[in-house]
């Protein structure tokens, strides 16, 4: 609520009242105190996203690539390139979310980086992408996606964050560092077995369904194919 009148700069007098009636903020005066901490978070993040939100249009698409096609809309264009937010932390599912995107703006003729916003000015950003090399991505990623109705893919956030840590981003190549190699190995562990604060991914339901054992070369092998890519044409 707070978001959307802030950025639209519209007075949130009411919608403190409102929210303050609600009945979901800590009691009295902490809840106040958390109610205007939250509100400078957010102007903070505003304030990033305004300087690159200029003139938003909104493009409907259609568009074949093999047999598939595929159609929609692309939102919050800039003359700067796709622009996205959240008031939260970004993760691996907002950046190949955006990479999915930035794709279809490439593959529509767009030239500029698309960039995503979140907490505590975080930013992640990609290079535009020439059309071909655009269309055979999204080819890639629209036949893994028909395989994995099927069979899952095995694409998990241990093997992301193994390849966050292990993926040379100057040299775009895994690197051959054996510190930097066990670095790796150690958060891809801590990822799947969790901790006091956080649950592994291995007591997670779903995956526990699918993943008996954890097989670390397959789920690297997989997160390498489908996750380079957004790390070779990030923004350094």
């Amino acid at each position: 609520m707070l978001f959307k009148k802030l950025l639209k700069n519209e007075d949130v007098k009411n919608t403190f009242k409102k929210i303050i009636l609600s009945g979901v903020l800590p009691y009295k005066n902490f809840g106040l105190i958390f109610l205007k901490k939250t509100k400078k978070e957010i102007e903070e993040i505003i304030k990033v996203i305004k300087k690159y939100r200029i003139l938003p249009k909104k493009e409907k698409f259609n568009i074949y690539i093999q047999k598939y096609n595929i159609i929609g809309n692309l939102n919050e264009i800039q003359n700067t390139g796709l622009l996205r937010w959240k008031l939260g932390t970004i993760n691996h599912q907002d950046r190949i979310s955006l990479w999915i995107e930035h794709l279809i703006y490439c593959i529509l003729g767009g030239t500029e980086e698309s960039k995503i916003i979140g907490y505590k000015k975080q930013i992640y950003s990609f290079y535009p992408l020439p059309n071909n090399i655009a269309n055979e991505y999204l080819l890639n990623y629209v036949q893994g996606y028909i395989k994995g109705i099927k069979n899952p893919l095995l694409l998990i956030k241990s093997g992301l964050n193994w390849l966050d840590q292990i993926y040379d981003k100057k040299n775009r190549c895994i690197s051959e560092s054996s510190i930097i190699k066990r670095k790796a190995y150690k958060v891809l562990c801590k990822t799947w077995i969790g901790d006091t604060y956080i649950q592994g991914e291995k007591e997670d339901l779903y995956i526990k369904n699918v993943i008996s054992t954890l097989d670390i070369k397959k789920i690297c092998k997989i997160s390498q194919k489908w996750f380079t890519p957004i790390l070779k044409y990030q923004k350094k």
